[in-house]
């Protein structure tokens, strides 16, 4: 008798794809939080930081909508279509590596921004460029070293004017930075009391950077004075701690910074405005007397330069320029100079002052010499101050008030400098 065998059955196994969009952002959000945690270790193994370029924020995005797309595909798939999981890691990679590399970045901006800031504004040791040039008097050197890195400052004390001409203007024949500082448009709209009163308000950052070992703010400051109301772009550079604990210094970058020009005159700038171009016009004047042979009596009373601080080749060389200016003002010379203009432009702003009731002005000009038989054509730049003869409140001035008469007080030499003949 034959038994009878069970009978076999062939059971249909469905195969279901994998989404693929589940896959590319399960793909994208790991090469992304992937990246994220490798930079994080670099960037503590060797202690500097790591941003990515602004586009790359894009790419936790992208793998957060391929993964919402794979789960609405499975989703709506009845059952034809797998990665739930997949989607899923990879939607919560996109998520946490994003708004954790976001948090990062916005908490690092705002750190940044906010020391950049601060070094301007507040006072302290080390900060307080704004702060400083508002105060005037010497904290204006104090100022000036704030421009410089933390590392280039050395020892020499602000006071000390021969210690810093010495260190930081050491060009041989040019006035070197520091020299050169208070006549910057930056400096000039603080001088004196027109700093006392000056509103500095922080407006937009321009941008922000960290390359080479150091971060760069760029912002825009709106600088409100008696005379003038301006926007500055400022940049702001750091140095890294030089020791443990110390923390980040920063400076100013001079060559990065200015004013924005057209700027707007208040009622009182248009009337120093005015004053200004009076006194230029009057400095022109008094050279074409020199040019002409009238002599400047006052010449040598009224030098306020201190010659042993010019750079020469030695004391011969000193005394000879020195001389040379001076028979310019005897009007001894036959040849006394070529040509002179005054350099400081009747649209600048700053370095003007009050004196017993006196309207006082710094403008500069330049000589151009005609060159000797032992020495090429030389420029002298020189420094002027100029008075009105009487009382004069530009407070007060209209277009209908007289020019008042004007006297030269003092000058002093910046620099001689050999060039090609000509203005």
């Amino acid at each position: 008798m034959s038994e009878t065998l069970p009978q076999t059955t062939t059971e249909t196994i469905a195969y279901r794809p994998v989404s693929g969009w589940a896959v590319a952002g399960f793909v994208v959000g790991l090469l992304f939080a992937a990246l994220v945690l490798v930079c994080t270790v670099l960037g503590l193994f060797q202690g500097i930081p790591v941003f990515f370029p602004s586009w790359m924020l894009a790419i936790p995005i992208v793998g957060l909508a391929l993964s919402w797309l794979g789960q609405k595909t499975i989703h709506e798939s009845e059952g034809t279509c797998v990665g739930a999981k997949l989607a899923s890691t990879g939607l919560w990679l996109s998520l946490l590596s994003g708004l954790g590399y976001l948090a990062y970045y916005l908490g690092t901006t705002f750190a940044i921004e906010s020391q950049a800031n601060s070094f301007l504004m507040d006072k302290e040791d080390g900060s307080g460029f704004f702060a400083r040039l508002r105060e005037g008097g010497g904290e204006v050197n104090s100022a000036f070293l704030l421009t410089l890195p933390a590392t280039h400052r050395g020892s020499a004390a602000p006071d000390d004017i021969k210690a810093m001409i010495d260190r930081y203007d050491d060009r041989k024949e040019d006035p070197g930075a520091f020299t050169l500082f208070p006549d910057q448009p930056l400096v000039r709209i603080f001088h004196k009391d027109l700093g006392k009163d000056a509103e500095i308000t922080p407006q937009a950052v321009l941008g922000w950077k960290y390359a080479e070992g150091r971060y760069k703010v760029d912002r825009v400051y709106r600088i409100k004075t008696k005379e003038v109301e301006a926007e500055a772009i400022i940049s702001v550079q750091s140095t890294e701690a030089e020791s443990k604990g110390q923390g980040r210094r920063w400076f100013v970058s001079m060559r990065e910074s200015a004013l924005k020009e057209p700027y707007r005159l208040t009622p009182l700038g248009e009337s120093v405005k005015k004053l200004r171009l009076d006194a230029r016009l009057v400095l022109e004047q008094w050279a074409k007397d020199l040019f002409e042979g009238k002599g400047f009596a006052e010449g040598r009373k009224i030098d306020k330069t201190v010659w042993t601080w010019l750079p020469m080749k030695d004391e011969a060389e000193r005394s000879a320029k020195q001389q040379r200016l001076y028979h310019i003002f005897d009007g001894k010379s036959e040849k006394r100079f070529s040509y002179f203009m005054v350099m400081t432009r009747h649209d600048a702003v700053g370095k003007w002052e009050i004196e017993k009731g006196k309207f006082r002005i710094h403008l500069m000009g330049q000589f151009t010499l005609h060159p000797s038989a032992t020495t090429p054509p030389h420029k002298i730049d020189i420094n002027f101050l100029l008075e009105t003869v009487q009382a004069v409140d530009p407070a007060t001035a209209t277009d209908d008030t007289p020019s008042p008469g004007w006297r030269i007080v003092s000058y002093h030499v910046l620099r001689f400098m050999a060039s090609q003949q000509g203005p």
